[in-house]
């Protein structure tokens, strides 16, 4: 057998230094067998982003056609709710501090699959809101959601795609951390809750913030269409942290067509407006 073991090329899609396959008088089996090996298992450790997107797709295209469940069905308005109206947009406006930080634990289901990621969340009057989502594979995605309610995508990689980060990761950090608050009341559920109702949209879609009976804490939200939900939260637990005189929504779940997600703020920071830092702690 001819060639020279020296030779070497480059593989422009795995950036991966490979010998030519070629042998000459003398090579050892035991050299090319471990060289064949570390390209097998560096060129795994790059594909495996792919791959995860691909399954992501495959997941999400399945799950966006389940079946969607109803909306709440809203009593009128009996009159008699002014002062759990005034209590409830007071909570809504006042749900966050006006400038943090926070680290959350996420897990989210996509069909019978379940993906681990982190996130760091960071929220001012100015800048508006950031978010970077975190894997063991490294970052998932940067999105940036400004003060005027536009997207900017910060970084896009191969584990998320640009559709997702827009559609799904936007959507969950306004709804969650940035409500509207332009809301109007339209009555109470059946078990006497307060229902909070935004403007029907161009497309009918309304948002609704169900809080307790007296409004003073939030207790759910949704989005929906012609009487179906297409997106609901479940506001879990609140949790104070220092530096904040009240408690905050600190657990939620969110079921969406196509996933479901569970979030827990597991460290808030606070700052004051123009100041520095003021504490930072971690929940028990």
């Amino acid at each position: 057998m001819k060639g020279n073991m020296s030779a070497e090329t480059r593989n422009p899609y795995t950036e991966v230094r490979i010998l030519n396959c070629e042998a000459r008088p003398g090579w050892r089996s035991s050299d090319s067998r471990c060289r064949i090996t570390t390209f097998v298992l560096e060129f795994g450790f790059r594909i495996l982003p792919v791959l995860l997107a691909a399954l992501l797709l495959v997941e999400l295209a399945s799950g966006c056609a389940g079946r969607r469940a109803k909306a709440y069905s809203v009593l009128p308005n009996d009159g008699d709710i002014g002062g759990a109206t005034a209590r409830a947009r007071t909570t809504l406006a006042q749900l966050y501090p006006p400038q943090y930080r926070a680290t959350q634990r996420a897990i989210i289901t996509i069909g019978r699959k379940q993906f681990v990621c982190d996130g760091v969340l960071t929220v001012s009057p100015q800048d508006g809101q950031y978010l970077a989502v975190i894997s063991t594979l490294g970052l998932v995605t940067d999105v940036r959601v400004e003060t005027n309610g536009a997207i900017q995508l910060v970084r896009i990689t191969p584990l998320f795609r640009e559709a997702w980060s827009r559609e799904f990761v936007s959507r969950d950090l306004r709804q969650l951390f940035a409500p509207k608050l332009d809301l109007e009341v339209v009555g109470r559920l059946p078990d006497k809750r307060l229902v909070l109702e935004s403007r029907p949209t161009s497309d009918a879609l309304v948002s609704r913030c169900i809080f307790t009976p007296s409004g003073d804490r939030l207790q759910e939200m949704e989005i929906a269409r012609a009487g179906q939900r297409l997106y609901h939260v479940s506001v879990k637990h609140c949790h104070q942290f220092a530096g904040f005189p009240r408690e905050i929504p600190s657990e939620f779940e969110v079921v969406a067509p196509g996933y479901r997600l569970e979030l827990r703020t597991a460290e808030l920071a606070v700052f004051e407006p123009g100041a520095a830092r003021a504490a930072a702690t971690s929940r028990p």
